[in-house]
């Protein structure tokens, strides 16, 4: 069971709820520092990106997507029989500071080496280009 803790009032609510756990087991109990997921509009403008990016290029979100996580994220190598595996890590496991930085690596690769101009997501060409996915 996992808890996300914001107040000294949820902090009694645990402490609570410790203390009433049945004695003469054991329990394991680890406390983290929470770091937020990437947000819904980081997300979204990401998409937007990989969509823009995909018809621009002639390649399915998918590849572009993929493509960014390979260049941008990287690998975590695993081993597996004794062979050893990089598997690229995933977007969604980064924090919202993470996926900021990702975003800009993102943009900046697109604006530089594609040579593709995003539009600003406050803009009128941004509600267009979106209101069609």
């Amino acid at each position: 069971m996992e808890f996300l803790v914001k107040d000294v009032t949820e902090r009694e609510a645990i402490c609570d709820y410790l203390r009433g756990l049945p004695e003469g087991k054991s329990y394991d109990v680890s406390v983290k520092l929470h770091r937020g997921k990437r947000t819904n509009p980081q997300n979204a403008w990401y998409w937007t990106i990989v969509g823009i990016v995909s018809k621009e290029t002639d390649n399915t979100k998918d590849v572009i997507h993929r493509f960014f996580k390979k260049e941008f994220i990287g690998y975590d190598i695993k081993e597996v029989g004794g062979k050893k595996i990089a598997i690229v890590r995933s977007s969604s496991s980064l924090t919202t500071e993470e996926f900021s930085e990702y975003l800009g690596k993102v943009e900046a690769f697109v604006a530089q080496e594609l040579g593709i101009i995003l539009p600003d997501p406050s803009s009128k060409i941004y509600e267009m280009i979106t209101r069609d996915e």
